[in-house]
């Protein structure tokens, strides 16, 4: 149970850093 749940945020952690990788390299 405990390995699924920070197995989960671990995912979770990648979405969110690709998604600020891909707001950081957009030009403002």
């Amino acid at each position: 149970m405990y390995n699924m749940l920070s197995n989960l945020a671990s995912l979770r952690i990648t979405c969110f850093s690709h998604f600020y990788v891909k707001l950081a390299s957009f030009p403002l």
